[in-house]
């Protein structure tokens, strides 16, 4: 079975099959084994990969075992952290959002980097939304005072109201998808939420922090009123609170 996440990454680096195992202290047939068979290698090769590639490790190889994985009492929902939301693969965003077939949740100040990561988001979402997958968008009203405070604390009084505002803009023609929503919150998020059916990404925000460099954790529902429950509580929380934009025009400035 190929390797997809592996091929993808080597392609993204510019490197031919062929150089990446020489990069990497093998030849180049071990590495189109790799690709096009499916086969693991050694933990400390798959660390060189993953360096040269400057992508994780067990994201190119999940079930790779060593003591990088993380300690075996940790919850049985986590999956990975990212040390920074830039630094989570962009192609997991996509392989999540493609891979949804029953629910795509999101809880987020802007979202606005979905599109300027991934281009054509919008129709991806929207190709969802004409399938069936019901979608619900919650995000930051550009006038509440919560977002006006995150501004502040960011240091980017003005701009991150105008992004707010480019986002409703944005996802807004979603909205005229059946099975489709989106809403404005007035709350204070703490986090931002991505659900894909049982795979869960949240990005915790922190004071002073710009977004991109918020961690990001992934979770996967592995057990019932785990870390994936939680959070998911959280979204649940905040859409009953959050009013649909075409019905809230008034609290828009």
């Amino acid at each position: 079975m190929r390797n997809e996440r592996l091929r993808e990454a080597i392609r993204a680096s510019g490197l031919a099959i062929t150089e990446l195992g020489g990069a990497v202290g093998v030849n180049g047939k071990t590495a189109q084994r790799w690709v096009y068979e499916g086969r693991t290698p050694r933990r400390k090769t798959a660390d060189r990969v993953s360096r040269r590639l400057g992508v994780p490790v067990d994201w190119l190889w999940p079930t790779i075992s060593g003591p990088d994985n993380g300690p075996e009492n940790q919850p049985r929902d986590f999956v990975r952290l990212y040390a920074h939301r830039a630094e989570a693969p962009r192609q997991l965003w996509h392989e999540l959002m493609r891979g949804a077939k029953s629910t795509i949740d999101i809880l987020c100040v802007t979202g606005l980097f979905l599109a300027e990561d991934n281009p054509s988001v919008d129709d991806l979402l929207a190709r969802k939304a004409g399938d069936g997958v019901p979608i619900r968008l919650a995000m930051a009203h550009p006038t509440s005072p919560a977002l006006r405070r995150r501004a502040m604390e960011q240091r980017l009084v003005g701009a991150l109201a105008a992004r707010a505002r480019a986002a409703i803009s944005y996802y807004e023609p979603l909205a005229a998808i059946p099975g489709a929503q989106l809403r404005t919150y007035t709350l204070t998020a703490y986090s931002s939420i991505f659900r894909f059916d049982d795979d869960l990404l949240v990005s915790h925000h922190l004071y002073g922090v710009q977004s991109f460099l918020d961690p990001l954790m992934h979770l996967r529902r592995e057990t019932e009123g785990g870390m994936f429950d939680l959070m998911t509580t959280t979204f649940e929380r905040f859409w009953l609170d959050a009013q649909p934009t075409g019905q809230d025009e008034e609290r828009l400035p």
